[in-house]
């Protein structure tokens, strides 16, 4: 008794030490992914709130634009040329412009001429032995005026020259004393010797860029939502339903969608291991052989034998990585030796057998790593489920925008080509009046051109068709020539509240990608910590107990009742010891998982680095696209307005005489206004499909369209299917 609590107390001690010796893999985790996180999240966090910050404001300007000059009338005394205070001040003033455009810049490029000038009367007095003469006065002041100006605008000494040209050129008259007042003067002109960068504070309201008119429509937009041709059969789809038809029935749906499935079978196989086995088994055999010893079989040359028992049990595996068995045998045994007692044997054994690891292969955590794995990677899979189903969504949304496009397009197109019938319908009402033949031809060669280009629209407009039925792949909607597709939506033109900090927080919480590679790090650190645990020697704790019942006469009941009624039980208990020398097998597997901790470390950082940066870009092309739209709408407004007045002065008959020569500048003008709408249409598309990217990149492209995974067993076959579905909205 004394030596079984000995190895209870050692056993005890054993698990303890293990237990305290090591960092769980969630610590471990925690202290690798903890840091991450929060140096990202920082990261977001001292980004611009505002996408303005990251625009350019700047006007360029060309060195021919950048010239100035202006005239200093500094009262001078006559024969003074030291510059007072009051004419400081003036020049200081004068520069101000000057010196806001080089403020920031590390080169100067502006160069400064300065030219003095003075009136006709000559420097006399103690003035004449320093001034000989009027233009050495003027030169003198001009240079005074240089030193000035190189002083403020910080210029080098070969930016700035200077002359004087004394009496030479006066602007006033000498023979009165206001005259010479104003003749004495200093002349200054500036110029950039090449184009400069002049930094603006707010590039719209310079523009005089305005929202677009909450009430404002297209013209087109009520034709795109019509049927365009009368032969076919038209399908109206609203954006929403072709979403939720794409995950109906997309063939990549289902590929996506069928792997968080395969992988969550992989968690209950995993958890397999650890369920009780029922074995069985029975067994009879005959033996008949020579004996070499009488010992063996007490006279006879032949020991001969007949056995046949039964054995059945239950094992189990558990969690702290111990098996226990418990097996019950019972069977008939008789020979020829005259030894053997008593006859015709009839045993039972029932044994208990128990073996608990206390080293390698012990403890909860480690045994029960391959079901965390097995989460983790089915966690994974579902971020990637996500993933793919958005982008594969996004993509049926840009398609759904570019059969848009080309359907307005189209009508571009024919509106164009009928006012360009209506040209050359009046060119031929005017023919042998004022209508020359080369005009005419022109005329409807741009005719022709357009109807071309509405040939080409056509085409354009089938092939968006089926593209876009091609990735919803539903047979009600498949493209043929009785079909036609007629998208319903009107696309957003109002301005939509950008925050790059924000969208930047929510990317590192939502987007699938970060959610992957951080758990692909977790399953790393989990496979890590396995293989060091497998660093250990093996220690095994072993117990074993049995109860024997023996009877003649096959006696098996009775001998099963003996096991519990006769006797007391058989044990032994003991310890198992190895340790691979060397080790090199657990030592190569522990720093290939290491290595690889390092390389999900170093792809989780990438990832969201990544990331990060298309959120920017996203944000950035949500913020330009809308600012391009703005100004492609002022854009048309001003050609459709600049037609507007073409039309009517031809309705009032206020055209030239040559009027011909003003149906050309009409058609030219048409060709202006269409290529503005065309501009003003794919700013509005184009910020629409920056919507959809905005949404993906920061991983809230399904909850913003009220869409989640939902999994349901299907009727027929019994098998589990994930699909994603319209959220109910009446659930709390």
């Amino acid at each position: 008794m004394k030596r079984a609590r000995s190895y209870a107390l050692l056993l005890s001690c054993v698990s303890l030490l293990t237990a305290c010796s090591t960092q769980s893999w969630q610590e471990r985790y925690d202290d690798i992914s903890e840091p991450l996180m929060q140096t990202y999240q920082e990261k977001a966090r001292q980004l611009t709130s505002d996408p303005s910050n990251y625009r350019f404001h700047f006007r360029l300007v060309m060195a021919k634009d950048a010239q100035s000059s202006f005239t200093l009338y500094a009262h001078y005394p006559n024969g003074i040329a030291k510059l007072s205070e009051d004419a400081k001040n003036q020049l200081r003033a004068k520069i101000a412009p000057i010196k806001a455009g080089q403020a920031g810049k590390k080169e100067q490029n502006i160069q400064i001429h300065v030219v003095g000038h003075s009136d006709n009367i000559p420097p006399s007095g103690t003035l004449q032995s320093r001034f000989p003469d009027n233009q050495s006065l003027s030169a003198e002041r001009a240079r005074q005026v240089a030193l000035f100006l190189r002083q403020e605008l910080k210029l080098t000494a070969d930016a700035i020259n200077y002359v004087g040209m004394g009496d030479s050129m006066p602007t006033a008259d000498n023979a009165t004393a206001e005259g010479r007042a104003k003749n004495r003067r200093v002349e200054v002109s500036s110029s950039v010797a090449q184009a400069s960068i002049q930094v603006i504070e707010n590039p719209e309201q310079e523009m005089q860029l305005q929202a677009i008119p909450v009430d404002f429509e297209p013209w087109w937009q009520a034709l795109v939502i019509a049927q365009m041709n009368p032969k076919s059969n038209r399908t109206y789809q609203k954006l929403d339903e072709l979403l939720l038809r794409a995950l109906s029935h997309s063939s990549q749906m289902r590929v996506f969608s069928d792997l968080p499935l395969i992988r969550e079978t992989v968690i209950e196989e995993t958890k397999g291991k650890f369920d009780p086995h029922l074995f069985v088994e029975a067994k009879y055999g005959r033996t008949d052989r020579p004996t070499g010893s009488d010992l063996e079989t007490g006279g006879p040359t032949r020991f001969k034998e007949n056995d046949w028992y039964l054995e059945a049990g239950l094992r189990k595996k558990f969690t702290t990585g111990g098996n226990i068995e418990i097996a019950q045998e019972i069977g008939h045994r008789d020979n020829n030796s005259t030894y053997f007692n008593p006859k015709e044997q009839g045993r039972a054994n029932l044994s208990l057998t128990f073996r608990q690891p206390l080293l390698n292969g012990a403890g909860f955590e480690y045994n029960e790593s391959q079901i965390d794995i097995a989460k983790v990677d089915h966690q994974v899979s579902m971020d990637e489920f996500i993933r793919q189903v958005s982008t594969h969504l996004l993509e049926v949304e840009r398609s759904y925008w570019a059969l848009y496009l080309e359907r307005a397009n189209l009508l571009q197109q024919k509106k164009l080509f009928t006012e360009a019938e209506k040209v050359v319908a009046e060119l031929e009402a005017r023919s042998g009046i004022d209508t020359l033949g080369t005009r005419m031809k022109l005329a409807k060669a741009s005719k022709a051109q357009r109807y071309a280009a509405s040939i080409r629209s056509e085409q354009a407009v089938r092939n968006a068709e089926g593209k876009l039925a091609s990735l919803i792949n539903d047979p009600e909607l498949l493209a043929n020539d009785a079909f036609e597709l007629v998208t319903t939506d009107s696309p957003k033109m109002f301005a939509m509240p950008t925050n790059i900090k924000a969208a930047a927080q929510i990317a590192l919480e939502h987007r699938p990608e970060v959610l992957q590679a951080f758990k692909q790090l977790k399953a790393g650190v989990i496979r890590m910590q396995m293989t060091e645990k497998e660093l250990q020697p093996v220690l095994d704790f072993v117990a074993e107990a049995t109860l024997h019942g023996l009877r003649d006469e096959y006696d098996v009941g009775q001998a099963f009742s003996d096991q519990f009624d006769r006797g007391g039980p058989s044990y032994g208990i003991g310890l198992m010891f190895d340790m691979a020398l060397g080790n090199h097998v657990a030592k190569a597997r522990h720093r290939r998982r290491s290595i690889e901790v390092r390389q999900l470390t170093a792809q989780l950082q990438t990832t969201i680095e990544t990331i990060l940066l298309e959120v920017q870009v996203a944000v950035r092309e949500l913020d330009t696209a809308y600012r391009e739209m703005l100004a492609q709408y002022q854009s048309m407004q001003a050609r459709q307005a600049h037609l507007d007045t073409l039309e009517e002065r031809r309705s009032a008959n206020l055209v030239d005489s040559d009027n011909s020569t003003y149906l050309e500048r009409l058609l030219d003008a048409q060709n202006e206004r269409v290529n503005t709408e065309q501009g003003f249409l794919n700013s509005y598309v184009a910020y629409n499909v920056a919507y959809s990217n905005y949404d993906r990149a920061t991983g809230l492209f399904l909850e913003a369209r009220q869409l989640a995974p939902k999994q349901y067993e299907d009727e027929d076959s019994g098998l589990p299917v994930l699909q994603i579905q319209k959220k109910d909205t009446t659930e709390k």
